[in-house]
């Protein structure tokens, strides 16, 4: 386990990863955990545009999760699977072994998708539409959903 959160991978050459966070309380990195991932770097690489996205994008998941996640839980903050491995069980290699993880550690587990064509997919692996929301601006629609041990 890393000091902020469990990276997977699947595939060789990689496939996808997923990023999880092992969430007690309160989430958030905090200044110290922003300086120990490298998330202070985040401005200066991505540019202001791409952080005004993401601002959009936290308006929305920043309340789903904590209006719908329990504490403890185990938070998937990204899953991604190259475009030429969509669709032949890299995701689902990705969620199967720490859904079950977490289930005997008797842990529920929250995520936020973006993409409708996702939702199939977590629901196979026993994930629920627990709340929605709009990303501000014309984003994107969000779902939160969670898994419960």
């Amino acid at each position: 386990m890393a000091r902020a959160g469990l990276v997977d991978g699947v595939g060789r050459p990689l496939e996808g990863v997923a990023l999880w966070a092992d969430v007690s309380r309160r989430w958030g990195f905090g200044l110290g955990g922003l300086l120990r991932v490298g998330l202070w770097r985040s401005p200066f690489v991505l540019g202001p545009a791409a952080l005004r996205r993401l601002t959009r994008l936290q308006a929305v998941s920043e309340p789903l999760h904590d209006a719908h996640a329990p504490r403890p839980h185990r938070y998937l903050l990204q899953l991604a699977v190259r475009p030429d491995c969509q669709g032949r069980g890299a995701g689902s290699a990705l969620l199967k072994a720490r859904v079950e993880e977490a289930s005997a550690r008797g842990l529920p587990c929250y995520l936020e998708t973006f993409s409708e064509r996702t939702l199939a997919l977590y629901g196979r692996h026993g994930f629920k539409v627990v709340g929605e929301g709009q990303v501000p601006g014309g984003g994107p629609h969000a779902w939160g959903l969670l898994r419960a041990p």
